[in-house]
């Protein structure tokens, strides 16, 4: 269990950081586009995409241990299948909602 606080612990941490405006070089291609083709998208809309993402990331990862079945593999393949999900949202929403 003190990985999964610490995971957690760590993705709650980014996604405050993201949304306090510092974490612009920890997003993944945003950080290797030119200054012309970062005009092309809300960085603050992306920011609370990622951020989003993170935290629920960090509450999904929990719901085995919530739902008192950490050890059944059904719980534990419904929060993978919550996460690819989450994922798949946030990657149409940063590619659709998040540009200019």
């Amino acid at each position: 269990m003190l990985p999964l606080a610490i995971v957690s612990l760590l993705l709650l941490v980014l996604a405050v950081v993201l949304l306090s405006g510092h974490g612009d070089r920890l997003i993944a291609g945003y950080n290797t586009l030119s200054a012309k083709e970062r005009e092309g998208v809300h960085i603050h809309r992306l920011r609370w995409v990622l951020a989003v993402t993170l935290v629920l990331d960090a509450a999904v990862l929990w719901l085995p241990w919530i739902l008192h079945q950490e050890e059944e593999v059904m719980a534990i393949l419904v929060s993978v299948l919550y996460l690819f999900i989450i994922s798949a949202v946030a990657v149409v929403l940063a590619n659709t909602w998040c540009k200019r």
